[in-house]
């Protein structure tokens, strides 16, 4: 599963990569909607994020070990594991003409 969401990013990455030069701030927000953050770059262009996917919590099940002879013995759980993913934001970058000059995903 997780190679499949990290191929949606992919392709959304694919999406505005192919579009540097011609994007515009505008065209980005009419699409995306408003962005996570955006900050103002001291050379007149703008950086903003959106969220592409939400973080996500998983846990593997814990197994179960029999010390001693079945049904006597002692059942020991060493529990499961509890990890997450990281949160995937489109990072786009515009010039001072307002027009697209980067994009890249980052992993929060």
């Amino acid at each position: 599963m997780a190679a499949f969401c990290l191929g949606c990013a992919s392709k959304i990455l694919d999406k505005y990569t192919s579009r540097i030069g011609t994007l515009t701030y505008d065209e980005a927000l009419i699409e995306l909607g408003p962005p996570n953050h955006v900050a103002d770059l001291d050379t007149g262009g703008k950086v903003a994020d959106w969220l592409q996917q939400s973080s996500r919590v998983y846990s593997t099940p814990s197994t179960a070990v029999v010390v001693g002879s079945w049904p006597s013995g002692v059942i020991m759980s060493p529990g499961g594991n509890i990890g997450s993913t990281p949160s995937v934001y489109l990072l786009l970058t515009f010039g001072p003409d307002h027009r697209l000059t980067d994009a890249r995903l980052q992993y929060k």
